[in-house]
């Protein structure tokens, strides 16, 4: 479809947001003229809840009143097993009530009979003809609370959460909208729901759960700063930051998706809004109220929201219209509303430039080719197909530019002359006829030659000389670096750019083809550059046909029309003096070049070709970065030229259709602070053999008991060489067979402590940027949740390299208080004061500043467990941890003055690498990236 769908809000039990009026039951078999109404005012479908105020009632009456918990469960609040039907002050719901103090056997009985399967009651849903659920968007009741702090009260609303979608899934209703989470600090039990849900045999495997977030924070009733938060940008990212956690722990799967609530109002920073044009985005919640009246007295929307759901229109998300009969405006009635939302979708820059005549924009041009891989061609290596050439031949503007760049190259040889052109790679010829068209248009005198070293296409350029080009022309079949000519080149035409401008190695042809030329002759193109950005892309990485999950598909650059993405990147400011701007240039090849040649006018090595470069990007607004976004800006003559860089392609060469971008996908996505840095190395090696960096593994594994997260560590055996003792994450050092960091980290983990690998109950969310030791081995964590506790008890030391397994609070890292009260049993307290293991006067936290590399400074931080303190590397790893997952600073100071950063140190552990990249020697076409960030700053 090339459209967005729009739905109406039926208020069908009560409305999408609840504003206390008494809700107008609408019996489920009068729900089909709500259906056809809809459908007549050109909605395409109607949305409403699955459930109503009776099936809440019944489910307070069961699950908040009685005296008794699940069996084998415990209060994470009281520490003792207490029912769930506690009265908490300030919950998000307000739904509790307070415990009778007589137990009633009836609806204890009720509810247990409940939690054994039990079912709705008839009046207790809104639908019950499968014939009308495939226009219905079905919406999860709004009060259950799957991050509530009370452990009963999150277990039976899972329950209930799971008998809505099982019956959704009986009507074939194919997506339910979730209500949002209510607390961030609990979005991780939040998520492992979700997760258990979509990997439920009871839930329809073609069922995609919609997360309703809000598009920004809105403050709690009371007013009150979530916690942790300190500053406005932080307070904007809280609500992308809830979604990023629970997409990461439901892994990479099409069936979770956003349901993106517009009620709030948008906040006037573009860097916040951008990042949701790179989710899933599957619903837009737009209630009447956000609208506001125009001069006449009719529904419109502010500016800001224009432009934002006119960016967001290029996805075409479903949008939900809710409120529109309550009479908010004047004027329009309800039928306004859906006017002008699809006035501004066909209106949105991305639709005006799709459906433009012609077909020669490129949204037009790589219609249904949006974000879908393809691999770069090897024109060098292989010999491309009649259909290739005519893909590129529909590209106007390429050719245009060409025939510019000829006429004014010949303009400025002597009038009098003949000049020689070559037209070296001709394909089919249509630069070719360029060439010709500028010799005509500039009354010079030429004669033009055309090297082709495919024979089918050279059989369509003798038809073309027999046929329509002038005797001037003369074609010669051969590689153009081996072909001889018969005179001198003046002016030497190419076309060999790749994505990447280099990758399709036009420097090493044009090598070769450079003894052609006269010594005072002309190249077009003149010179080219590569450039990159770091992009986020959930929709290239969550691609169906997982060719990014897969080893040797991330280790593959792809050409893509990118749509759905995010630059993450921002211009540098003052505080950022590091920083260069949004899209930063690699390299520069330029021709001809002065190198050293053999007698047959070749290059002796190709040296002059290694490359290398490191960039520094400033990161604005938190993120997840999927990958690099390759572009090329090439000159070919003087000022004209072609580019596909986003920001001068409307400037140099609109509309080009002949490249898309390339995009070097990572293996793992990466997690971006706000405000911080990215630094990216990058090498064009041409060496066979490889270099290697000393790198590292370790597995940061979550898990949650008793409502809380914790991380699982070790201590290491007193017998190993290095660091005897200590407190570390299982993990280790890269093995030459490991395909990557997570690999690295799982294997190290089996062998340590017996850790199945892999399984289904640990799942991997992401990489944190690599860490540098003092003996510089980069060590990057690996983040993973464990699902399934009963493995903890399986686990066992390997004794060679691990004397203890043990586990701690995550928030104790912010917090260091917190690990009194949370320590994992009564029976295991912390270490006690005073002793060898914890011999410091403070009670739970430590540190001290010592000099560090090239005269820096590092604070090492020391936290007391219920054996030895964490402390070193991997204290600052858990840090960073924990300041992601909280989203919030540590208590104390994090950082010495003139502290070094973790991108600093690894550029000093990286160095060698780079200068061996600038002397390597053989051609390897496609360059290798890797990368870090600099860690939350105070």
């Amino acid at each position: 479809m090339n459209r967005s769908t729009y739905s109406r809000f039926v208020t069908v039990g009560r409305s999408i947001s609840d504003d206390g009026d008494q809700p107008n039951y609408v019996p489920s078999d009068d729900l089909q003229p709500e259906i056809n109404s809809a459908l007549g005012a050109n909605y395409d479908s109607v949305s409403l809840f699955l459930t109503n105020e009776r099936w809440k009632t019944r489910w307070q009456k069961m699950c908040l009143s009685g005296p008794q918990t699940p069996p084998n469960r415990q209060d994470s609040l009281q520490g003792q097993r207490s029912p769930a039907r506690i009265k908490l002050e300030n919950t998000a719901s307000g739904l509790f009530k307070a415990p009778s103090d007589q137990k009633d056997a009836e609806i204890e009985m009720e509810a247990e009979l409940w939690r054994a399967g039990g079912g709705f009651q008839r009046e207790e849903v809104n639908i019950m003809r499968n014939d009308q659920a495939e226009h219905v968007i079905g919406f999860a009741s709004e009060w259950l609370e799957l991050d509530s702090q009370i452990e009963g009260v999150r277990y039976d609303s899972e329950m209930a959460l799971r008998q809505e979608l099982q019956y959704a899934s009986y009507l074939g209703i194919s997506n339910v909208v979730l209500p949002p989470p209510r607390r961030g600090q609990e979005v991780t039990t939040y998520a492992r729901a979700i997760n258990d849900c979509i990997s439920s045999s009871t839930v329809s495997p073609y069922m995609s759960l919609s997360i309703r977030i809000p598009v920004c924070d809105i403050p709690p009733e009371d007013g009150a700063t979530a916690k942790g938060v300190s500053d406005y940008e932080d307070e904007l990212s809280a609500t992308w930051q809830m979604w990023n956690t629970i997409r990461m722990i439901c892994g990479p799967t099409q069936r979770v998706s956003v349901a993106l609530d517009l009620t709030p109002a948008l906040p006037a920073l573009p860097g916040v809004l951008a990042r949701w044009s790179a989710e899933h985005v599957q619903h837009l919640i737009l209630p009447a109220t956000t609208f506001i009246p125009n001069a006449k007295g009719y529904p419109v929307l502010p500016k800001l929201m224009q432009g934002f759901l006119r960016d967001l229109f290029k996805n075409r998300p479903n949008v939900i219209l809710s409120k529109t009969q309550a009479n908010i405006h004047k004027l329009g009635g309800e039928l306004a509303y859906a006017q002008y939302v699809r006035h501004l979708e066909k209106t949105s820059p991305f639709n005006v430039a799709r459906d433009a005549p012609g077909g020669l924009t490129v949204e037009s041009f790589g219609r249904g080719y949006e974000d879908f891989l393809q691999a770069p061609l090897q024109p060098l290596m292989d010999n491309l197909a009649s259909m290739t050439y005519e893909v590129f031949e529909k590209d106007p503007v390429k050719y245009r530019q060409y025939e510019q760049a000829v006429y004014r190259a010949l303009l400025d040889q002597p009038p009098n002359s003949t000049t020689i052109i070559c037209v070296a790679g001709a394909g089919r010829g249509p630069i070719v006829s360029n060439c010709i068209r500028a010799v005509e248009r500039s009354g010079r005198d030429a004669r033009i030659y055309a090297i082709e070293k495919n024979s089918s296409a050279f059989v369509t350029l003798q038809g073309r000389k027999a046929r329509e080009w002038p005797d001037f022309v003369h074609i010669k079949f051969g590689d153009m670096r081996a072909v001889q000519l018969p005179e001198p080149v003046d002016i030497l035409v190419s076309e060999l750019l790749g994505s990447f401008g280099d990758n399709e190695l036009s420097p090493e042809c044009l090598d070769g083809a450079m003894r052609l030329l006269k010594p005072e002759g002309i190249s077009i193109p003149a010179s080219y550059t590569a450039y990159l950005a770091p992009i986020s892309a959930s929709r290239l990485y969550n691609d169906p046909s997982g060719i990014l999950r897969d080893t040797k598909g991330v280790e593959t650059p792809y050409v893509v029309m990118l749509h759905a993405i995010n630059t993450l990147s921002g211009d540098s400011e003052d505080k950022h003096p590091r920083c260069g701007p949004k899209i930063q240039d690699c390299w520069t090849f330029e021709h001809p070049r002065k190198i050293v040649l053999d007698p047959q006018g070749l290059p002796i090595t190709n040296t002059h070709n290694n490359a290398a470069c490191h960039l520094t990007f400033h990161i604005p607004y938190a993120g997840l970065m999927h990958g690099l976004a390759g572009y090329f800006e090439a000159v070919l003559y003087q000022d004209v030229g072609i580019t596909t860089h986003p920001e001068r392609m409307e400037k140099v060469s609109p509309n080009m259709l002949s490249w898309f971008p390339i995009f070097f996908p990572f293996k793992e996505p990466l997690y971006l602070p706000s405000n911080s840095e990215l630094d990216v190395y990058v090498w064009r090696l041409s060496d066979a053999q490889k270099v290697w960096n000393k790198t590292a593994a370790v597995l940061l594994l979550l898990f949650v008991r008793d409502g809380h997260l914790r991380v699982l560590l070790t201590t290491r055996s007193k017998h190993l060489r290095s660091h005897p003792g200590d407190v570390a994450l299982p993990g280790g050092k890269t093995d030459p067979m490991d395909a990557s960091p997570v690999a690295t980290a799982l294997r190290e983990a089996h062998e340590e402590i017996g850790l199945p690998a892999p399984s289904p109950a640990v799942h991997i969310l992401g990489l944190l940027s690599p860490f540098v030791s003092y003996y510089r081995l980069a060590v990057t964590p690996v983040i993973a949740f464990l699902s399934d506790l009963t493995l903890l008890d399986h686990l066992k030391p390997n004794p060679e390299e691990v004397d203890e397994i043990f586990d701690h609070p995550l928030e104790a890292i912010l917090s260091p208080e917190l690990a009194a009260s949370l320590a994992p049993r009564p029976e295991q307290p912390l270490s006690r004061r005073g002793t060898e293991q914890w011999p410091y006067d403070s009670e739970y936290h430590e540190m001290n500043d010592s000099p560090w590399l090239h005269g820096s400074w590092y604070r090492m931080h020391r936290f007391r467990t219920v054996t030895t303190p964490i402390s070193g590397l991997t204290s600052d790893i858990l840090i960073l941890a924990a300041q992601i997952a909280y989203v919030r600073n540590t208590d104390y100071e994090r950082y010495a003055k003139d502290h070094v950063t973790p991108d600093i140190g690894l550029g000093w552990a990286m160095e060698q690498h780079v200068e061996n990249a600038r002397t390597a020697s053989q051609p390897q076409p496609l360059p290798s990236a890797e990368s870090h960030i600099e860690g939350l700053a105070d």
